[in-house]
C-alpha cells in the first residue's frame, strides 16, 4: 500500500511541474523526473498536512509541496558551503580588508585559501617553489623575490654574508605568471643570467613593466639580451651589477620602449656605454650614480633625447657640473657629488634610497 501511495504521489507532483513548466514559470529543480528521496519526501508531507495521496489536490498546493519536498532534499544531499563562494564575491569582501587580515581568511577553510590564492596581486615570499606560486598564485601583478631564500654564510674568516639561493631555474618556473606587471629581483646573487639557462623564460612576461636587478653580482651582459626581449618594459633598475660592462648597454639601447633607467656602483660603465644610451628615443628619466669612469663627453650625447626630463648624477667624480645645465635647457637636471669612498653594499643601498627619495620629490 505504501508503495502505490507513493507511486500515485510521485504521478501528481510529476503533474504539476509539467502544468508550471508549460505556464511559463521555472520548475523547482532540474531534473524531468522526480527522484524517489523528492517522492517521499513530498509524501511526507502530504501526510503530515492529513492530505491522503489517492486524494485530489489543486495544483498550487502540488507545487508548494514540490518546492518544500525539493528543499529538503537539497539540504540533505547538497550542503552548502563556503568552498562555493565565487571569486568576485570574495574580492568585494577582501577589498573591504587590509592585507594582513586577507591572509588571515587562508585559514577558514581550503577553498578560501584557494580563492585568496587566486585573488592576490602582490607576493613578497621567503621561499620559492617556481612552478607551485604559479599555480597558487595565477593573477599575481607584483613579485618581491630580495627576500627570498637568503642564507648566511662566512665571506672571510670574520664576517658573514647573507646570501640568496634563488637560481636561474626557479626565476624561469615565473614563466606561467602571465599577468605580472612587477619583478624584483634585488639581492639575487646566484643568477647569472645566460641564455642556456632557465631565466631565458622570462621573455615570457610580455605584461611586465618594472623589473629591479640590482645587487644580483652573477648577472651577465647577456642578461641584456633577454631583457630586450620584454617588449612592454618600462622601468629596469641596476644598481651593484658589477659583472654588467659597457657591452649590456650597448644591447639595452636597442629596446623600444624602456622609459626609466637606473645605474649605479658600477666600476665597468664608461662613457662607451653611457653615449650609446643615446639612441633610447623612448627614455624619460635616468639616474647614474656612483660611476667612477664616465665623463661629460658620455653624458652630453643624452641631450638629443628629446623625451628625456629628468637625469640625477651622484657620486661620479670625474663629471664637472660645469656646463651641463646649459647643454640640457629646460630638464630637471640633479647632480650631487660626494668624494667620501663607500663601501660598495651600502652605496648600492644609498644608491637606491636617494633614488626613491628623489621620485617622491618630483610628485
Amino acid at each position: 500500500m505504501r508503495k502505490v501511495a507513493s507511486k500515485d504521489c510521485a504521478d501528481k507532483l510529476q503533474s504539476a511541474l509539467t502544468w508550471r513548466t508549460c505556464k511559463g514559470s521555472e520548475p523547482a529543480c532540474q531534473d524531468d523526473e522526480l527522484s524517489p528521496s523528492t517522492a517521499r519526501k513530498a509524501e511526507e508531507h502530504l501526510l503530515e498536512s492529513d492530505m491522503q495521496p489517492s486524494m485530489p489536490a489543486s495544483e498550487c498546493q502540488l507545487t508548494a509541496v514540490l518546492v518544500g519536498a525539493q528543499a529538503a532534499v537539497a539540504s540533505e544531499e547538497m550542503p552548502s558551503s563556503w568552498n562555493e563562494v565565487p571569486d568576485d564575491i570574495l574580492r568585494a569582501v577582501f577589498s573591504h580588508m587590509p592585507s594582513a587580515y586577507v591572509r588571515v581568511t587562508r585559514l577558514v577553510c581550503k577553498g578560501w585559501a584557494l580563492a585568496a590564492g587566486r585573488l592576490m596581486q602582490s607576493l613578497k615570499p621567503e621561499h620559492l617553489d617556481g612552478l607551485r606560486l604559479a599555480q597558487r598564485f595565477p593573477q599575481l601583478r607584483s613579485l618581491d623575490l630580495s627576500h627570498c631564500l637568503h642564507t648566511v654564510a662566512f665571506h672571510t674568516r670574520t664576517a658573514l654574508q647573507l646570501q640568496s639561493n634563488v637560481t636561474d631555474e626557479l626565476v624561469g618556473a615565473l614563466a606561467p605568471l602571465h599577468y605580472l606587471r612587477d619583478l624584483s629581483l634585488r639581492g639575487c646573487t646566484a643568477l647569472t643570467g645566460m641564455p642556456s639557462t632557465g631565466f631565458r623564460h622570462l621573455i615570457t612576461l610580455q605584461q611586465l613593466r618594472s623589473i629591479d636587478i640590482s645587487n644580483c653580482t652573477g648577472l651577465q651582459d647577456s642578461t641584456m639580451g633577454i631583457i630586450n626581449e620584454l617588449c612592454g618594459l618600462e622601468q629596469l633598475r641596476a644598481f651593484g651589477c658589477t659583472a654588467l660592462t659597457d657591452s649590456s648597454l650597448v644591447k639595452l639601447a636597442q629596446h623600444p620602449s624602456l622609459k626609466s633607467l637606473e645605474l649605479g656602483c658600477n666600476s665597468n660603465f664608461s662613457d662607451v656605454g653611457i653615449r650609446a644610451l643615446a639612441t633610447v628615443q623612448s627614455l624619460e628619466g635616468l639616474h647614474l650614480i656612483s660611476l667612477s669612469k664616465i665623463t661629460n663627453e658620455g653624458i652630453l650625447p643624452l641631450k638629443h633625447l628629446s623625451k628625456l626630463k629628468h637625469i640625477m648624477l651622484a657620486r661620479c667624480p670625474n663629471v664637472c657640473e660645469t656646463g651641463l645645465p646649459e647643454a640640457f635647457p629646460g630638464r630637471h637636471l640633479r647632480v650631487f657629488m660626494c668624494g667620501t669612498p663607500l663601501r660598495r653594499s651600502m652605496c648600492a643601498w644609498m644608491s637606491s634610497v636617494l633614488a626613491d627619495l628623489d621620485m617622491l620629490l618630483e610628485h
